[in-house]
């Protein structure tokens, strides 16, 4: 019995990728598929802010995104659910994206800027332009951004990984979690640095905390608040500012 060929349309690859989830809180409804399959095949679900204009199918645009590209939640669809952490500069919550408001809409993870730390916006726009550009398996997958109070504001949406942070899920499971699996996801974060390295990326603050778990055999690396770009005349990164810094990954 032969499998088919993995789809390289990977956003209609993710989806069928949730619907064979054997937990069924986590697999879409029915509508919910309709929804998620009609915002891929239309092409004003996905505002493309590039320089020149797009000629590109759909299916190209998936496979090879442009640098900028955004998908816009609007915040009246965006249902607050619970917390899920919360930093120095921001916090991220739960949500259900709900346009139906039928309680059908997907789950996804939203970074939001605390009101009163409005000198680290720029570091922000930074990290979601970063984590745009991602694509990799092992790497928490960016969903879009919500604009809100007249664009004055904005928020990070990225997929929901419900087992929450490594830290938390090793200590949970810690009576029955074995070798293998802890092989296994080193194996994958070490994967995910390594495509971070290809394009030149130090993320600056690996830890467990700010890796999350997607299931028993699968995890991602999150948090690039604190990336950094390493220019293509240097061979290591050096700190510019005096202050706290985590480690230099």
């Amino acid at each position: 019995m032969q499998q088919l060929p993995p789809s390289q349309w990977t956003e209609l690859a993710d989806l069928i990728g949730q619907c064979m989830d054997y937990d069924s809180a986590f697999r879409p409804s029915c509508r919910s598929i309709i929804r998620q399959l009609n915002s891929l095949i239309t092409s004003d679900y996905v505002i493309l802010h590039a320089a020149e204009p797009v000629t590109q199918s759909p299916m190209s645009i998936a496979v090879n995104p442009a640098p900028y590209d955004h998908t816009l939640f609007e915040e009246r669809h965006l249902c607050y659910i619970s917390p899920l952490g919360k930093g120095n500069f921001g916090c991220v919550e739960l949500c259900r994206y709900d346009p139906l408001g039928d309680n059908t809409g997907e789950l996804v993870a939203v970074k939001k800027l605390q009101p009163n730390k409005g000198p680290n916006l720029e570091d922000f726009q930074k990290e979601v332009k970063t984590l745009s550009v991602l694509h990799c398996d092992y790497i928490v997958k960016y969903r879009g951004v919500c604009y809100s109070m007249g664009r004055l504001s904005m928020s990070l949406v990225m997929e929901y990984l419900p087992y929450g942070s490594l830290n938390g899920y090793v200590w949970t499971n810690r009576h029955n979690i074995t070798t293998r699996r802890m092989l296994l996801f080193a194996s994958q974060i070490c994967k995910g640095m390594e495509y971070l390295q290809t394009l030149r990326y130090i993320h600056r603050d690996l830890a467990a905390r700010n890796v999350l778990v997607a299931n028993d055999s699968l995890v991602k690396i999150a948090d690039f608040g604190l990336t950094k770009v390493l220019p293509f005349d240097k061979e290591y990164y050096r700190l510019s500012q005096p202050g706290q810094s985590p480690l230099f990954w």
